[in-house]
């Protein structure tokens, strides 16, 4: 998210091909995610993302995309986030035999001071 063409861009991009199964998820985010800080300054981090990813189960790309938004809000409390928090969501799902396709839920976007919703 947010990726520029350019030269820093080209330096430190490489192609991937990844081979994903019925279900998988991928989870793309902006460093506000993780870099979203509680009162006493502590981030909520990649370890803390990874913790949140591993130990709960969902059932669906939008209870996913609740636990992420309610668990890191939970985490800040009342501290305004200082940069947007951005996350995309993708699950590979088969829609007819031999055809994939990647399926997405709504996104809500968060202002950087708590208060206000966007629904997209």
């Amino acid at each position: 998210i947010g990726l520029d063409k350019g030269p820093i861009f080209n330096q430190v991009t490489q192609k991937e091909t990844l081979h994903l199964s019925d279900g998988d998820i991928l989870l793309f985010y902006t460093d506000g995610l993780t870099e979203a800080r509680n009162e006493q300054g502590v981030e909520f981090n990649e370890e803390g993302l990874k913790q949140l990813l591993t130990t709960n189960s969902f059932s669906s790309l939008n209870n996913l995309k609740n636990v992420i938004f309610d668990t890191v809000l939970d985490f800040v409390e009342e501290t305004p986030l200082h940069d947007d928090m951005t996350f995309v969501l993708l699950q590979k799902i088969r829609v007819r035999e031999g055809n994939d396709e990647l399926t997405t839920t709504n996104s809500k976007t968060f202002r950087k001071d708590n208060m206000q919703e966007d629904n997209e």
